[in-house]
């Protein structure tokens, strides 16, 4: 073997070596991405988890609240909470965290969302929930019906994007949830 074919040969060598190392730094690397995404995946639960807890621990501490709004605001003698209704036919469901109905001359439904914050997907939310109610409850098709955000934290622009949707908002006072609409706003009927 002359000089070149024992260059090459050393070359091809060290390129195999380095090949090998690659694959075994690589298989490494990838065990550690899969362990950083199992442990990244359980975090992401977790942290689901404790919010799906403060949100009712947030909507158990409004609970009284809302039913004594419901009822100085709007009427509301009976107030539901935590309802879930699903159509067994399309798969399609409801879930309000609380809702009343005042009968007489103000023929109303009053549904309240509770959130910790109030951000543009509660609001959407309202607006679906609303879209869907009378689908889901044709008793009070003929009623008009009224949204209340609840949230401990209601910035600014949220307020103003939910008074021109039409919907009351309530959060925390002294006396724990209280409207906080703007003075002579009213809601829309839908």
């Amino acid at each position: 073997m002359n000089e070149w074919e024992k260059k090459a040969e050393s070359i091809w060598a060290i390129l195999n070596e380095t090949a090998q190392k690659h694959a075994e730094y690589k298989a490494e690397a990838d065990k550690r991405q899969a362990e950083a995404d199992k442990e990244t995946k359980q975090l992401k639960k977790q942290i689901g988890e404790i919010g799906n807890k403060f949100g009712l621990y947030t909507e158990g501490l409004s609970s009284a609240s809302i039913e004594r709004m419901f009822y100085k605001k709007f009427g509301v003698e009976e107030t539901y909470f935590r309802t879930k209704k699903r159509d067994k036919t399309t798969g399609a469901n409801i879930e309000m965290d609380a809702w009343g109905v005042a009968n007489g001359d103000k023929n109303m439904v009053v549904i309240a969302e509770v959130k910790n914050g109030i951000d543009n997907d509660a609001l959407e939310q309202m607006q679906r929930i609303i879209a869907d109610f009378r689908l889901f409850y044709p008793e009070h098709a003929q009623k008009s019906v009224y949204g209340v955000l609840v949230g401990v934290n209601i910035p600014q622009h949220i307020r103003q994007k939910a008074e021109k949707l039409g919907f009351y908002l309530a959060t925390v006072s002294d006396t724990m949830f209280t409207m906080c609409n703007d003075k002579g706003f009213k809601g829309t009927a839908y």
